[in-house]
């Protein structure tokens, strides 16, 4: 199609730009590189009307040039979208790291490396390895075969899984913790910007766990902590698109529930509880279509849980 002018006010002079839609991008001509934010800049004026709605979704890459001369430089192409929490994610991934090469592992970590070990040979988490047995808090974890009956398994497959991949050492051990702890700050960052609206509370929040000590020494753990972390912000997250026709916001919810019972079941009465409140008062418009959705979720989660503790009967001696 033919390109359509607009003007672009705000700026020193006004300028006029071309625009011409290619596909499903918006593409335009300028001189000096000025970041165009679709739908939202004051920038733009009578952009839309003088745009014909060949495509009711504008999005992707603005290839721009302004005719005119200016204060700003030229360039090629605008990312719409950006990340700014790749910058204290990155920080904060070099200090996991670095923990984590640093410290050998620690009481609770080497049981959950010598079960992930035994998984490899036997199949479950169990305390006897052919020499030795697991003595750790006098054994009360162990049931009459000698598996691990009390603690749910999932921070032992995710580390036998690693070991399986890159071999046997502490390091290995703590990867995919590492990994899982990196990846639940992008997380948080979208969380918190589809609950505030707000970019910066959203980068703050990112900054904050980021540099949070506490958090930082649980994030390179061979234990459940990174593992109940991301599962309980992946739940979350699926709480609140519960009620859309997309059927992937109801699989995350049942992926990331089952993922938290089997990294701790006590952390998962404690976020069942809460997301569910939280979330009501999210939906609280539609009600009646997140608590069906949220209930057959649970069935679902409950159905893939129940099997495992009638099998191992946690609670008995």
């Amino acid at each position: 199609p033919a390109p359509h002018e607009c003007a672009i006010q705000g700026l020193p002079f006004a300028v006029n730009v071309q625009v011409s839609i290619l596909g499903s991008d918006l593409v335009a001509t300028i001189s000096r590189p000025v970041v165009i934010w679709w739908k939202k800049s004051p920038l733009l004026t009578g952009w839309r009307n003088n745009i014909p709605r060949r495509r009711k979704k504008i999005t992707s890459i603005i290839l721009v040039r302004i005719q005119g001369h200016g204060i700003i430089g030229n360039m090629d192409r605008i990312a719409l979208r950006r990340a700014p929490w790749i910058i204290p994610t990155l920080i904060f991934a070099i200090l996991v790291i670095l923990g984590a090469k640093t410290h050998p592992l620690w009481g609770d970590e080497a049981e959950t490396a010598l079960f992930a070990r035994n998984i490899l040979k036997y199949g479950v988490p169990k305390g006897w390895d052919g020499t030795n047995i697991m003595g750790i808090n006098n054994a009360v974890v162990l049931n009459n075969d000698l598996v691990n009956h009390t603690s749910p398994w999932g921070q032992y497959y995710l580390t036998a899984a690693s070991f399986a991949l890159f071999g046997q050492s502490s390091f290995t051990a703590r990867l995919p913790f590492m990994v899982l702890s990196v990846l639940s700050l992008p997380l948080l960052y979208y969380l918190s910007l589809h609950l505030t609206k707000r970019p910066k509370v959203a980068l703050l929040s990112v900054i904050i766990m980021s540099f949070s000590v506490p958090y930082t020494l649980f994030a390179f753990q061979a234990r459940h902590y990174p593992l109940s972390i991301f599962a309980g912000l992946v739940w979350v997250f699926s709480c609140l698109f519960l009620t859309k026709r997309s059927f992937l916001p109801k699989i995350t919810f049942i992926a990331g529930g089952t993922l938290l019972f089997y990294s701790n079941y006590i952390v998962f009465v404690a976020f069942f509880s809460a997301a569910f409140f939280a979330a009501a008062m999210y939906h609280r418009r539609t009600l009646g279509r997140f608590v069906l959705w949220f209930g057959i979720g649970s069935a679902v989660i409950a159905a893939l849980a129940i099997p495992w503790y009638i099998a191992f009967k946690p609670f008995e001696g």
